[in-house]
């Protein structure tokens, strides 16, 4: 399978762990809910996901919702979405955090490909 080359920020107003991985994947996979399609999900920080889209329509029609709510039994994932590039000038509540930096203090880059093979 092709790696995503589109990626969109995504902010949780619940922290999560593998399993918000899965579901968001899930999410942005299907059109119809995010207007999203074929993506990886990859944890940034406990509250911050990269999802990358293999397609740039896909990317495009997610940003344009700025906000995505995902109800999951008693916890509804409440989900900002951002451009990658933008992120880090944003007044940014997303990804202020060290845990989203790398080891030299920038964000990780736009490339999609690491993330989706776990480097």
């Amino acid at each position: 399978m092709s790696q995503g080359q589109f990626p969109v920020l995504v902010g949780s107003s619940v922290a999560g762990d593998a399993e918000l991985v899965k579901l968001l994947k899930r999410y942005f996979s299907v059109r119809r809910k995010s207007g999203g399609d074929d993506c990886q999900v990859s944890q940034l920080s406990s509250s911050t996901f990269k999802v990358c889209f293999h397609d740039r329509q896909a990317q495009e029609r997610v940003l344009r919702q700025e906000e995505h709510v995902i109800p999951r039994g008693s916890l509804t994932y409440k989900l900002t979405v951002r451009g990658f590039e933008g992120a880090e000038g944003s007044s940014g509540e997303l990804i202020q955090t060290q845990e989203a930096r790398d080891n030299d203090g920038k964000l990780p880059g736009p490339e999609c490909r690491a993330a989706a093979n776990g480097i």
